[in-house]
Formats: C-alpha cells, structure tokens, sequence
C-alpha cells in the first residue's frame, strides 16, 4: 500500500511544519488538551465517516513519522490541523473501495490473509496484539481490508498507469529533457572595464592597462591596486575589475561566448571596444577566462528509469483521479462538512 499512501495523502509533507525543538518546551504543553468535536464528517453509502474514524488514522501517522513528537500534544494539534482534510478524503476513498470491492465479490483467501498477520506481527501473534491493543479479529479485518484496497488500486489504478507509459513515451521524454538540459559549458570569468570621457585616453589606458595583465599573467582581482595606478596616470578614466562571473553557455549573451569560448583557462582575451550609444564615450573590455567546466548531458541509459518513473507518478495521479470521481458518481457520497473554517480539533 506504499504507492497508494504516496500517491493521494503524503501526509509526511507536513514534516516540515515540525519541529521538535519548538515543541518541547511550549508552555501550552502541561494544561492544554485537544478536544474533539466528534461529528459525522462525511457519509459513504450507509456508512458514517466521523471526527474519532479520522483522528485514528491520524495519530497512526503522527506516530509512525515523529516518533520524537509522540508525546508533544501541540505539535500533534498542528499535525491533525494540517492533515485532517487529506485523511477525511483518504477515508472515504478507501470505504468506496471496499464497497466496489464487496460488489465485484473480491476478498483476500484465509491462506493470505493468515500469511500477512505472521508477517506483520510476528510468531507471538496474540502476545503482539496485546500490545498494540487489537483483537485477532479486529487485525484480521483491518489486514484484510488494507490488501483489498491495496490489490483493487493495483489493478484499477497502478497497472493500468505502467501499462500506459510505453517505451515510445519515455523516448519522447527524452527528447524534451536533452532540449531543456543540453550538455553545456560553465564559465567562470571576469570583465576588466576601461571608462575614458576622452577616447583617445581610453584606448591609451587600455592598451597599457592590458599590457599589464598579460605581463603579470595573474587574477586580476590580485592587480586591482596596480590597474588603479594606471586609472591615476590617465585624467577622467576608471579601471574595474568585476566580481566573478559563473555563467552558463546557454544563458551567456552571443558577444562575450564569443570572445570567452576561444580562450585558454587562466587567459585574458584582448581589447573589445564599443561606443555607449547613450553617452558617445568608448567602454574596452577587456575579459578573463578563470575556469571552464563542460556538463555532459545524460544519456538514455543514464535517465530512462528516472523519466519512466515520472510518468508513471502522473499517469498514477491522472488515472486516480479518474478511478475514485468515477466511483463517487456510482456511490453516494454525502461531504458534512460545515464550511472550509471548520476543524472538528480544537485545543485548549
């Protein structure tokens, strides 16, 4: 039943919201109680779904996941504020489960049955059932009921997904994830910049201040204070040094891939000049190239699995949706809740 659980209520969502640290010490904690307004919260045929049904699965849930919570009641509170809704539709889901499956006349053998409560709680079975406060009885339904709705979605729901994704779909997944996630390159590089109001001064302080980097053939963040004794030389000319740039090559504009993808790792290109059309004043460019990663993009083998298994979750999604709107049009499902503020859980 992991799938199904998975699928429709992954209660395990609100784990986030949990924090064991901002419970422990809640003042709250001593005197406050949660209460619940046991109402009928929704009606499946002729059976009542009520606010205890749905607390149950709650505190099964509750426990299993924040087994260092099982003693906290406001991180509980928030637990069934947050997933009572999920559970209630859970709950109704798998009553129109059992209904359908009582009228195709499905049921689990003795034999299995049998099987899965030795699996389940072990060689001292009646010793185990104690403990988790169930009759042999009550396990025995509770077990029966939970293969039944495991094996009904398995066929209506979870064969049908799988038989769905074809390996012609998983090519074509494929295909658009090599276009969204090509093999590309990642540049890491910085731009020198030359500001001159006079151009003539610009190309000068350029050329020298090039001159320089190619000389000293080191990062040049490490010649900053030696490009800003050039910037003193030339009146009205500013020298920067950009922080570093780590880009990748499909979201690099055309003019700097053109001039970074013909450079050595650790190499400056040389000047690029151009006229700001909002000033009439040159800027030179002049670029380093630090480092150079190449990304391959996966192959097939690699990432079918990986495609395939999403598909089949949105073929799970899509075709669940489908199988339970169909049944609730087949049955009658009564929904009692008052209004979309309502919370049968309060706490005081």
């Amino acid at each position: 039943m992991k799938f199904f659980i998975k699928l429709f209520v992954p209660l395990i969502a609100f784990s986030a919201m949990l924090n064991a640290n901002d419970f422990r010490n809640s003042p709250m904690e001593q005197n406050a109680n949660i209460n619940v307004n046991n109402t009928v919260l929704a009606k499946v045929e002729d059976r009542a779904i009520t606010a205890l049904d749905v607390k149950k699965r709650l505190d099964i849930a509750f426990e299993r996941s924040f087994t260092d919570l099982i003693d906290s009641k406001s991180a509980r509170f928030q637990f069934y504020q947050s997933g009572w809704l999920q559970v209630l539709d859970e709950v109704i889901n798998n009553e129109l489960i059992l209904i359908d499956a009582k009228k195709r006349e499905f049921t689990i053998s003795d034999a299995e049955l049998t099987e899965e409560i030795e699996n389940r709680y072990g060689p001292n079975i009646i010793a185990n059932l104690q403990k988790a406060n169930l009759t042999l009885e009550e396990a025995q339904k509770m077990l029966s009921e939970e293969m039944i709705i495991h094996r009904m979605i398995y066929y209506f729901v979870r064969s049908k997904a799988e038989q769905s994704v074809t390996p012609s779909k998983i090519k074509k997944s494929y295909q658009l994830y090599i276009k969204e996630n090509p093999s590309q390159e990642i540049y890491s590089y910085n731009v020198i910049s030359i500001r001159c109001d006079d151009n003539k001064l610009a190309n000068l302080a350029a050329n020298k201040a090039h001159l320089l980097l190619k000389d000293q053939d080191q990062d040049p963040k490490e010649l900053e204070d030696s490009l800003k004794e050039i910037e003193k030389e030339y009146k009205s000319c500013s020298i920067n040094v950009s922080n570093l740039y780590k880009t990748s090559s499909k979201d690099l504009s055309l003019s700097h891939k053109n001039i970074l993808k013909d450079l050595e790792k650790n190499s400056f290109s040389d000047i690029s000049s151009q006229v700001s059309r909002i000033n009439n004043k040159q800027i030179s460019r002049i670029f380093y190239l630090k480092d150079l990663e190449k990304i391959e993009a996966k192959t097939f083998d690699e990432i079918s699995n990986e495609l395939k298994t999403k598909l089949v979750e949105k073929e799970l999604l899509q075709i669940g949706n489908n199988f339970f709107n169909k049944l609730k049009k087949e049955y009658l499902v009564e929904n009692k809740v008052i209004s979309k503020d309502f919370c049968p859980f309060t706490f005081e």
